[in-house]
């Protein structure tokens, strides 16, 4: 049983929620790092459409993103206490999404000492499975952040804060083109 559902669990009863501010701060920080990586990411899809490569496909999104996402912890935003952080990928909760026959995964949780866990999720369109997920990080405390990248609306979920990087990774598709 990792952490996050561990402080849930063992006390029975639902943590102080994070404040909105806090939540606001940590969805900043990450912008920040995501829209470094934008503008890495564009120069290198210009570069491979130059050599003929067509543009990158969703999933090759998703694992450029979730690399960037984990690498907040190698972040200076972080200061002084990023030597303790720890960067889980694929965490697996207690959470059974509808229609789903297995515990949920989530994309990627950072471990800070002494602040809440920031948990995040990368999706190209509407994904309820997502939702719920979110949700059960939320209750148990953590910093649920919600990165969207594609087509569909975006549905904003009380105490989950959602970065919309639709644009920036439109401009990363269509480099070079």
């Amino acid at each position: 049983m990792n952490r996050l559902t561990q402080r849930f669990v063992r006390t029975g009863r639902a943590p102080r929620p994070v404040p909105e501010e806090d939540l606001e701060g940590v969805a900043i920080m990450l912008g920040n790092i995501l829209a470094d990586w934008s503008q890495r990411a564009a120069a290198s899809v210009a570069r491979d459409r130059a050599n003929g490569h067509r543009p990158p496909a969703t999933a090759e999104i998703t694992r450029s993103l979730t690399k960037a996402v984990t690498s907040f912890r190698d972040e200076n935003m972080i200061g002084p206490i990023a030597k303790y952080a720890r960067v889980y990928r694929e965490l697996r909760v207690p959470v059974v999404p509808d229609g789903k026959g297995r515990f949920g995964r989530l994309d990627v949780v950072v471990w800070l000492p002494g602040v809440p866990d920031l948990v995040v999720e990368i999706d190209s369109r509407p994904n309820p499975a997502s939702a719920q997920k979110l949700t059960f990080a939320r209750d148990a405390g953590a910093y649920p952040l919600w990165v969207r990248f594609g087509a569909g609306s975006i549905e904003k979920i009380d105490g989950v804060t959602v970065l919309d990087i639709r644009d920036a990774v439109r401009g990363v598709c269509e480099a070079g083109a």
